[in-house]
């Protein structure tokens, strides 16, 4: 039995959104997230691209009529706790730069 499944969930979220499961970001999108931390590198450039890739994933989610138990609704809760952790390391990194 999972005990923290929020945290399994946020995991695969995370895993869908850095590896390109979702078929809705498209190659233009992912430049436009890249060309929108310009500047940024490495980690902090990963994360952004994260963060734009999970934004689309909700959006897809939102649009979607089915309900799936109530399901669809806990992941789209999940994901923007995710995206929520994502915006506060991206603030941290624009703080502790060196």
């Amino acid at each position: 039995m999972i005990k923290n499944w929020k945290a399994l969930i946020a995991s695969l979220v995370l895993s869908v959104a850095m590896f390109g499961a979702g078929a809705a970001f498209t190659p233009g999108a992912h430049a436009q997230a890249i060309g929108a931390v310009r500047g940024e590198y490495g980690s902090a450039r990963n994360l952004q691209w994260a963060r734009t890739r999970l934004e689309g994933l909700i959006d897809q989610l939102q649009r979607d009529k089915r309900d799936y138990g109530g399901h669809r609704v806990a992941a789209i809760a999940n994901m923007q706790q995710a995206r929520a952790q994502l915006d506060q390391a991206i603030e941290y990194d624009r703080g502790h730069r060196r």
